[in-house]
């Protein structure tokens, strides 16, 4: 089972931790997000925050901009 944003793709190459679940057994798995909170980058070059907000680059192929949309965007590019 793999956890991820709704409207991302699971890349399983980037997860490092997996969970084996055993038939006929009890498993437990603990889930803790992280929220990333920058107040103010949005005054910052994106060069410089290493990022855009949604309305600074549309995506061609994805409605909302995130990091991982950007990178398989420019995986698609490139190709």
């Amino acid at each position: 089972m793999n956890f991820h944003a709704p409207d991302e793709l699971p890349l399983f190459e980037r997860h490092s931790e997996f969970v084996s679940i055993v038939p006929g057994k009890d498993s437990s798995i603990t889930i803790a997000p992280r929220l990333v909170i920058s107040e103010g980058i949005e005054h910052y070059d994106p060069v410089v925050r290493q990022c855009y907000y949604s309305d600074e680059r549309p995506l061609q192929f994805y409605k909302y901009y995130t990091q991982q949309h950007c990178e398989m965007e420019c995986l698609a590019n490139y190709t």
